[in-house]
């Protein structure tokens, strides 16, 4: 999914986040079964992969791409409480990180994309509201 794709879908919110204090553009994809993580990112943070899994992701074009790199508890900031993410290494369009059903049951979350807003229950039982600033009209 691309950005001008996701600004039209009714399941997604995007936002600006952080892995240690790099900036990161996340989807969050109530569509997407799994989370990932671009090889741009991966790169840039020198993250390291201590498992290698096979899976084959479907896009929405209908091809199949596999991927093979895990990334474990990679620490996401979100106005500033830290949730943890396995994330899988893909290739994403216009986004470093998408956080598929898989990262948002585990912190029950709640998208209202009319609002574009996310609520997330963290692992202390905090509840975190990300809501998307500066919204055109329109």
């Amino acid at each position: 999914m691309n950005s001008r794709q996701a600004k039209s879908a009714n399941d997604v919110v995007i936002g600006v986040f952080f892995i240690s204090s790099f900036p990161v553009k996340v989807l969050f994809d109530s569509g997407a079964s799994h989370s990932f993580i671009s090889k741009e990112v991966v790169g840039s943070l020198r993250l390291e992969s201590r498992e290698s899994v096979s899976l084959d992701v479907s896009i929405p074009s209908g091809k199949v791409r596999s991927c093979s790199r895990l990334f474990f508890n990679v620490p996401i900031s979100i106005s500033g409480v830290e949730f943890l993410a396995d994330l899988i290494k893909f290739d994403l369009n216009d986004f470093d990180v998408t956080l598929g059903m898989d990262w948002l049951g585990k912190y029950k979350e709640k998208i209202d994309c009319a609002a574009e807003k996310v609520t997330l229950t963290s692992p202390s039982k905090t509840k975190v509201v990300y809501k998307r600033k500066g919204k055109a009209q329109g």
